[in-house]
């Protein structure tokens, strides 16, 4: 993945994690992107434990269709197995549990949003730490006129 690709995806993920942390505080959130990101983050939830399954089978090989859970799971995992560890696939189901009765307008009780809250909150400031150390490239050229 080239650096603008990265960078792109990097700052789209950061804002779906903040405006599910708006959602699941119940903070004002435009109908249309409450819907878009309410849907994209149990999406990528229910394939984190789709892939999480898959990494549980110990296989040399996946199938092809398994690549996008693995990537999911391995999204998630890259910013969360330090905060989660041996707990992370419970986590992934009980928030994907949240994100799916919010898909659906179901009620949430307090617990499952603290839980949501909690795994979207460590995720985010993974995301924000690993951004910051990031190494940029450096310029091609500089050029300084006196």
């Amino acid at each position: 993945m080239d650096l603008f690709s990265s960078l792109t995806a990097t700052v789209g993920l950061r804002h779906v994690l903040e405006d599910g942390l708006a959602v699941l505080d119940e903070r004002p959130v435009e109908a249309a992107r409450r819907q878009y990101v309410v849907g994209d983050l149990a999406g990528l939830l229910e394939q984190a434990a789709r892939g999480v399954k898959v990494t549980e089978g110990n296989h040399l090989f996946a199938h092809a269709r398994d690549v996008p859970d693995f990537e999911a799971y391995s999204l998630i995992f890259r910013y969360l197995n330090e905060s989660y560890r041996d707990t992370l696939a419970a986590k992934i189901a009980e928030t994907c549990a949240a994100f799916r009765k919010l898909s659906l307008d179901q009620p949430v009780d307090p617990s499952e949003k603290g839980t949501a809250r909690d795994f979207l909150d460590q995720m985010l400031r993974r995301l924000n730490r690993d951004r910051s150390y990031q190494q940029q490239p450096e310029p091609e050229a500089i050029s300084l006129t006196l």
